[in-house]
């Protein structure tokens, strides 16, 4: 999804998102529960996101990721992520 469609899908601009992207504006609390609808993730997911470090790009991907799985391979990916630790070659 680019910065277009979530721009049309909120009512924004993109100059707008593309700020608050940079982190040089702040969202208001309507504009956070527009792009929560528009990501289609639930709105305290977007504050654990902020609160990561912006240079783990991995866990937005993953959470995007899971996002679109149904309910079965929810359970499948959960399953497996917790058997990593438990895996004496990752050590």
């Amino acid at each position: 999804m680019t910065l277009a469609d979530v721009a049309e899908r909120t009512g924004s601009h993109v100059g707008n998102l593309s700020r608050l992207e940079r982190g040089l504006a702040q969202p208001s609390l309507d504009l956070l529960y527009r792009l929560s609808r528009a990501l289609e993730c639930p709105l305290s997911e977007l504050f654990i996101l902020a609160s990561s470090d912006p240079g783990d790009a991995q866990l937005i991907e993953l959470s995007a990721i899971y996002r679109t799985l149904n309910e079965s391979e929810r359970k499948i990916l959960l399953d497996f992520a917790r058997l990593i630790p438990n895996h004496e070659s990752i050590r």
